[in-house]
């Protein structure tokens, strides 16, 4: 089963194109694929806003995409992870815990970060999932938000 929660910013010159768009344009139509826009409201019920830099760099929020599949294989992972080249993604931040693999990747534009992608492969169950972020960041913005993000929340909300 894969399960994607799409952009729902419905300005289409507003959209940010990425190697994100380009793995959802291939995968959506697949079997067993279902699609779902989360708002940025939504979101924010799943974050700890009582500190006022987390609330700050939440109002820099312009699109919320979540892509899950279950029982990932590795060759899956390996193509999504083509998806986002290191000429266009910066590696910000990898972790390797008993529980999963994370990575936090940004793409900028004239020193701000206007997409942060989260990648996490969860060990026990093989559970792929990629958050996309889009909005106009700093990369303070961002360490408050990949500070407060917890995945195994927004992976129950689908």
């Amino acid at each position: 089963c894969i399960i994607l929660l799409t952009n729902c910013n419905t300005n289409e010159e507003n959209a940010i194109p990425s190697g994100y768009d380009d793995l959802y344009d291939l995968h959506s139509r697949d079997k067993g694929v279902i699609t779902i826009g989360m708002p940025v409201f939504v979101f924010k019920l799943f974050i700890d806003r009582s500190n006022e830099q987390v609330k700050e760099a939440m109002e820099q929020i312009e699109t919320i995409d979540l892509f899950i599949k279950e029982e990932a294989e590795d060759a899956f992972t390996d193509e999504v992870m083509r998806h986002f080249p290191s000429r266009t993604y910066k590696n910000l931040y990898g972790s390797n815990t008993d529980e999963a693999e994370i990575r936090l990747l940004v793409k900028e534009k004239k020193e701000r970060v206007d997409e942060l992608i989260m990648v996490a492969n969860e060990k026990e169950n093989k559970n792929l999932v990629i958050m996309r972020i889009g909005g106009d960041f700093n990369f303070k913005d961002i360490e408050r938000l990949a500070e407060k993000i917890d995945v195994n929340d927004l992976v129950k909300y689908r």
